[in-house]
Order: structure tokens, then sequence, then C-alpha cells
């Protein structure tokens, strides 16, 4: 492993450092971007760079407002033999597919790969329709480990042109040495080979499919199959269009629903063909509700002195001529969306024939919690359970149950931090005043030192709670001493 020490200067106003790192001869060696706190840190560590190779290091402090200053640039090479650079010897199309190409390679002679180490090479192969695309690497790099020296690409498009490079893989994930020599290949048609240009638009109750022949031109007559799943109910219609050499074809879908998201693929009939797409559509939109708006009103309960608070929703409900004329046959009602989120994440939903809504209910019922702040949205639901985009939502906070109390964080601490403050002057106070009365310092000490754990109770003696003061001691004469008068 490669590891290099890069010294940073520490900066109060410095938040992080930006630190990137980039080979100067091979596109294929990557590396993500590194973040550095200066305030734990004053270096960092460059790993898994591979050996023998060239590279620019560039830190950027960035501030506290996230402003990213100008980068600091530094050019190093590390140690060691670089990584042996593979050559294509062979790239060609494979007997069974038209659409997969077979790849072999061989390593110079001399270096690290023909040694016992070498045998263990893992491999990255890359391909794209144009270098550009090898470069930002959009297809999936296949990897070869094992020291095996060919590999098979399959799964490609009919009818273009590939490009491939092959590298060994460096010491980190996505590292890779020197690529070999691009080589070329053009596939031809297959006809198990995936469609092209695959599209769906709808306009109305009606969707037009198209799409493209793997190849401009079909060799032999061939039939699809179009399928297109209801994401709503996962249900997947297969429809088989006909055979032909047509390199453009379309098709058309009845009966697409109101609300309804669409996943579509095709096909050629082809035994394991592979499949083009999925390209997703939605079908017609449903109306939104709108004009959501919320009330509070006050209702005087009959065994009692107090009232409840009754929250209600209300949304303008559209009349049938402003409405899809199907949903008068299939029927509808709505959905009320609550969520502590403005973006309604995390949901709790309610089904409600038409408005007003009653959100009491719903907290009494315990299904919503009360004294909380909801973000509140309605969608109307036809007959069939497709529904429309949530209207734009309103915030409320559900009303608190009768003789319940708020009480702020704020207005807590205001209460409890008198309480405290009082409580300690007490205990300072007492503790003072048991201090100075020596006498009840005594007496308490006395009574604790005499408890009895057995019988619950302290035996005390009169002289136990006698007051000794300050006087001073006055003795008596014995019989032979003689008194002095003076």
């Amino acid at each position: 492993m490669t590891v290099l020490i890069f010294p940073f200067c520490r900066g109060s106003s410095i938040r992080e450092f930006k630190v990137r790192i980039s080979s100067v001869f091979n596109f294929l060696a990557t590396y993500p971007d590194m973040t550095v706190d200066p305030s734990r840190v004053s270096n960092v560590s460059l790993s898994g760079l591979a050996p023998g190779e060239a590279y620019s290091v560039s830190v950027s402090a960035v501030g506290p407002s996230s402003l990213e200053g100008p980068a600091s640039k530094v050019r190093l090479s590390t140690r060691g033999g670089a990584l042996p650079t593979p050559n294509i010897i062979e790239a060609k199309l494979t007997s069974k597919s038209r659409t997969a190409v077979h790849l072999v390679w061989a390593t110079p002679e001399g270096n690290a790969d023909a040694s016992e180490e070498g045998n263990n090479w893992e491999y990255g192969i890359f391909h794209g329709a144009s270098m550009d695309e090898v470069r930002e690497r959009k297809n999936k790099v296949k990897m070869i480990s094992g020291g095996a020296r060919s590999a098979t690409v399959d799964l490609l498009n009919a009818c273009q042109s590939y490009t491939f490079v092959v590298a060994v893989a460096g010491p980190s994930d996505g590292s890779f040495g020197r690529p070999s020599e691009p080589k070329t290949v053009f596939t031809k048609y297959s006809p198990g080979a995936p469609p092209k240009d695959l599209r769906a638009v709808v306009s109305g109750s009606n969707m037009t499919v198209t799409w493209s022949a793997s190849c401009p031109e079909v060799d032999e007559p061939i039939a699809y199959l179009l399928e297109v799943e209801d994401e709503e109910t996962m249900e997947v219609s297969t429809v088989k269009v006909a055979e032909t050499t047509s390199p453009r074809l379309s098709h058309f879908v009845d009966n697409v629903h109101y609300g309804a998201r669409y996943s579509v693929k095709v096909r050629t009939a082809a035994p394991g063909a592979s499949s083009a797409g999925p390209v997703r559509v939605s079908g017609p939109p449903i109306p939104s509700p709108r004009g959501l708006t919320h009330h509070i009103a006050h209702r005087e309960e009959n065994d009692s002195d107090s009232d409840s608070v009754e929250q209600l929703i209300y949304w303008h409900k559209d009349k049938p001529s402003e409405l899809p004329p199907y949903l008068s046959r299939a029927g509808y009602s709505y959905r009320l969306i609550f969520s502590e989120n403005p973006d309604l994440s995390v949901p709790s939903v309610f089904d409600a024939p038409a408005p007003p809504f009653d959100v009491s209910a719903v907290v009494e019922a315990g299904a919503v919690l009360p004294g909380r702040l909801y973000y509140v949205a309605v969608a109307l639901v036809d007959g069939d359970g497709y529904a429309s985009a949530p209207s734009d939502p309103v915030a409320l906070e559900t009303a608190l149950p009768a003789g319940d109390v708020v009480v702020s964080r704020t207005s807590v601490a205001a209460i409890l931090i008198p309480i405290l403050v009082l409580l300690a002057l007490l205990g300072a106070g007492l503790a003072y005043y048991v201090r100075k009365n020596r006498r009840l310092t005594r007496s308490f000490q006395a009574l604790t030192s005499r408890y009895s754990a057995a019988s619950g109770a302290a035996i005390l003696n009169q002289g136990d709670l006698e007051e000794v003061d300050d006087s001073p001691i006055i003795r008596g004469f014995a019989d032979d001493e003689p008194l002095v008068v003076t």
C-alpha cells in the first residue's frame, strides 16, 4: 500500500479541506474526493495509489459559509514498478451470438505479470459506444479475476460499434492501471437483441408505444412482445405484435386509466431475447382537490359545564361537470393525509366520503396525537383505487382533550428553577445553623451513634443531652490540701 502524507496549515476560519486526487496519465485511475476536518487532524494519508504512477493532488479550504477557496496543487509520483499494461490481441464476435464480443489479451514479458504474483492479477474490461463512454464508465465494468486473460462481453446492442479497453485492477476499489490500446468491434443483427428507441406517449385514454428494430435492416420477419405493467395494481398485460421486417414499429394501447402509472417494455419473440426499457408513463391525471381549509368550533357538552373543541377540515367538492366523466360511473371518495413533515413523508391516511372531515374523531380514537402540529392534504380516490396527486398541505395543531393543560418548556423552566434555588438556599441555611449550634450538633451525633437498627430506636442518657459550654472547669479542693487566703 502506498501512503503519502500531505501537511495542512491550521486556520480558525477554515471549516474543512477538500482533497482531490487524479492520475496524470491514466484516465481509469479515479479516486473519491476527501474531506478533512482541520480541528482534528493536521495531515491526511493517501492510500490505494498505484505504484510507479504520477498523480496530481489539489487541496482547497472551505470557509464557514461553504465557500471554497482556490486550490493548491502538487504533483507527485509513487514508488515501485508500474502495473502492467495489457495488450488486446483478439476482439471478435462469438460464434453463438452476433451481439457478444470475445476478448483475449496478454501482458508484456519481463514485468510483474510474468512472476507468480502476476498469475493472480484482476482485470477490468471497459466498453462503450465511443471512447467518451469508456472514460465516463457508462457501462458496468466487467471484472475478471484469477489471472485469466480472456472474457466475453454479451447483451450488447445489435448493429452498433463498441470500443473495448482492458486494465489491471489497482490496490483500491475503482483504481486501475493504464488501459490497453482500444479495440473496436461492430455487432451484427441478432433476433434476440433488444429493440431501440422505445417510447410511450399518452393522449386521453390511449397510449402510443413506438420502437425501432435492433438493426436498420432486419434479415427475417420477427414478432415482438409488448409488456405493459400497471404499477398500482401490479397487473401485467402482454400483447404480441405480428411478425414483420419493418425497422420502425408502433402499437396502440386503449383504456388507459386516469391516475395510473405504467411501466412499458418490449422484446422480440425469440427465445431468451433481451428487453428494451422499461419506460414509465402516467395516465391522465385525476384532478386534485382544492380549497383546503381548517376550521375550529366550540361545542357545549350537555352533561357538563365545559365545552369541547371541534376541528373540521373543508375542501371544495367539484361538481360532476368539473370531473372526468368516468368518475360519475365509477364513484369516488377522498383520502386525508396527515404528516408531521411538510413533505408529507411518513403519513397517516384516513378515508372520507365527502367534506368536512372531523379531526377530533381521529384524535379521540388515538390515530392522531393531540397537541401536535400536522401538515394535512387531501387526494381524490376513484372507485378502482387510483388517486390524484395530494392537494397543497395546510398546517394545523390538533386540539387537546378537555381538562388538559399545555405547559411549554420555557414555562416549566421558569417554575422549576426558582424552586430549586429556594431549596438550595434553605439547605445551605440549615447546614450553617447546625454547624454554629454545637449542642444541636452533639445531640444529633449522639442520636445517630446510639441508633439501633434492630429495635428502630435510639437509647439516650441524660448526660448525653446535657449542655456543654465553653465555661472554665472548676475543681474542688482535696482534704489534705491547705487553703491559703491572702
